[in-house]
């Protein structure tokens, strides 16, 4: 309903159809979690490697919002760019994703993308990333090379051997 008045004071009233004015504020911040595809939940901590070839996997919070916001993942190598695996869209009301395909390559640092899109603009978040590992070969031989900028000296040859779990630090 709308109420127009003049300088006389003369009004009048007309009936319209409600409207809703679109939000002018982008979705807000959130948090990106890298899951390990094999035990993926929401409620999962970040991982920063997994054994699961061509699939990344991530959960996330936030971006909260005044209205209904659409979402899209992909991945990438750098920053908010996605450069292995294009952004498309998520399904509604999900707020954990995986990705599978061959552009997903192992023994490379990669980051999950999820950009949420409103009315008032879009927003990206990144995830701290992880590294896939073959565990075949990882389970056969591990080169480290020891020396003040690891190239002049011999490297060190042992076997691995994978019982449990692999704590590697990068």
């Amino acid at each position: 309903m709308v109420h127009v008045y003049n300088n006389a004071g003369h009004s009048a009233t007309a009936m319209t159809s409600e409207f809703i004015v679109p939000s002018i504020y982008p979705p807000g911040h959130g948090i990106i979690v890298d899951l390990d595809p094999e035990n993926a939940d929401v409620f999962s901590d970040d991982v920063d490697i997994h054994f699961t070839e061509n699939v990344m996997c991530a959960s996330w919070t936030g971006f909260s919002h005044t209205e209904h916001v659409s979402f899209e993942a992909g991945i990438g190598t750098i920053g908010e760019s996605d450069n292995i695996l294009a952004f498309g869209n998520v399904q509604k009301g999900t707020n954990m994703y995986c990705l599978n395909s061959k552009s997903i390559k192992a023994n490379s640092h990669l980051v999950f993308l999820v950009r949420v899109n409103g009315t008032g603009g879009s927003n990206i978040a990144v995830s701290n990333g992880l590294r896939i590992y073959n565990k075949d070969i990882l389970q056969k031989t591990m080169k480290i090379r020891v020396g003040r900028d690891c190239f002049h000296f011999q490297p060190v040859i042992m076997t691995v051997y994978l019982i449990v779990a692999i704590s590697v630090i990068f």
